[in-house]
């Protein structure tokens, strides 16, 4: 360099460009990062409606109330909406006696002397069985004697005697008001002869299912499956379970006899009328044949069922069913100290039956988005706040000579 332009000029200085700088561009580098890994697990998804879950609650009037108001206090979930439903009521109709009107009517045309009549009133197998399916063996009993009594009228003993034989095998005793002197000269006759006469075997089944048996209108005499011992003649059978359809059949016994016969699946409207009849009054409302037959009544394909009973003197167990597809899938109970709020422990129970239950995943921290963007976001902070301090500023040493 020429002396005459100038001197040599050396400086050096120590230069900090852009420590912040650096630092700035670092963090924008980790936040988009973290930003990345949020809007992959918090992403938008279409959220699907939570299905409907029907809750009732069983049991007396005085210890429903809590838990019905806790079930309304209880908080919204994106998981599940509770709907709380009403109790079925009991719908099981009035059936007039239609048999016994016309059996009464047909009495009223043999005093008249009209005994063709008599037996057009009574005419029909139907009659009687249906009166013993109802489980009215005195109207049946009414029917068969008043038959008897117009084929007497008639002159047509063997008809007599046929329904003679009708009521030994059935073993129905004589109605109120007893029957005409020539009527009773043909039953004690025909007992006469029917005594002693050989009992045959009907074995009942109904599939897989166990349903109470009953024979011609008596009380239910066993469960299948099961074998009777029955008098020769013909009979009716009628079979019936928690949420099914009871059956009906009429069978002549002449021999050892063996029936399956199937039961179809209830409507609501008869699980609601076994379930009232049943169940609806019982000290232990929520039995597992209870609760099943109630979803069946409230058409519920998943259903809660709670109820309180006491725990000692200064406590409720609060217990809880879930119902799945009929059949019960999970039961649990928690104590609540008297006087305390129902509401904490409705809640924890009705959830721990869901989860337990299958209808709702147990959520773990891990599997929250949420977690994993606070997660990236701290450690995006994290990142920042080390290099700050750890990095040394860069320094640069410039000369210059002129």
């Amino acid at each position: 360099m020429a002396d005459a332009e100038g001197h040599a000029l050396l400086r050096a200085r120590c230069q900090q460009p852009g420590r912040w700088s650096t630092a700035a561009r670092f963090a924008k580098v980790a936040l988009a990062v973290a930003s990345l890994v949020g809007c992959g697990a918090g992403a938008p998804r279409e959220a699907a409606a939570p299905p409907p879950i029907a809750v009732a609650v069983v049991g007396s009037p005085s210890t429903r109330a809590p838990l019905v108001e806790a079930i309304a206090e209880l908080r919204p979930s994106e998981e599940v909406r509770l709907r709380r439903v009403e109790l079925p009521a009991d719908v099981e109709p009035s059936v007039p006696d239609a048999a016994a009107a016309r059996a009464s009517e047909a009495h009223r045309a043999l005093v008249q002397a009209d005994a063709p009549r008599c037996l057009e009133l009574l005419e029909g197998e139907e009659l009687v069985t249906a009166s013993l399916a109802e489980g009215r063996r005195g109207t049946a009993a009414r029917v068969l004697l008043g038959r008897l009594a117009c084929h007497v009228a008639l002159g047509n003993d063997p008809a007599a005697r046929q329904q003679a034989r009708a009521m030994a095998a059935l073993g129905l005793e004589l109605p109120e008001g007893g029957a005409s002197p020539a009527a009773e000269v043909v039953l004690a006759e025909v007992a006469a002869e029917l005594a002693g006469a050989p009992t045959h075997r009907l074995e009942v089944r109904a599939g897989d299912l166990r349903a109470s048996v009953s024979l011609d209108g008596a009380a239910p005499a066993c469960a299948t499956p099961c074998t009777l011992s029955v008098r020769p003649g013909d009979h009716v059978l009628r079979l019936a379970a928690d949420g099914r359809e009871p059956a009906v059949r009429r069978i002549a016994v002449s021999r050892a006899l063996t029936i399956d016969q199937p039961l179809a699946v209830a409507s609501p409207a008869q699980a609601a009328r076994q379930w009232n009849t049943r169940y609806a009054e019982s000290p232990a409302p929520d039995t597992p044949e209870s609760v099943a037959l109630l979803a069946t009544a409230l058409r519920a394909r998943t259903l809660v069922v709670l109820t309180s009973t006491p725990a000692g003197a200064d406590a409720r167990l609060v217990r809880g069913s879930l119902v799945r597809e009929g059949a019960l899938a999970f039961r649990s109970e928690h104590r609540v100290e008297e006087g305390a709020d129902f509401t904490p422990q409705v809640d924890d129970l009705v959830r721990e039956l869901l989860v337990s239950g299958g209808v709702i995943e147990e959520t773990s921290l891990l599997e929250s988005p949420w977690f994993w963007i606070t997660t990236a976001a701290a450690a995006a902070a994290a990142s920042v706040v080390t290099y700050a301090i750890l990095v040394e500023p860069d320094t640069r040493v410039e000369a210059r000579f002129r």
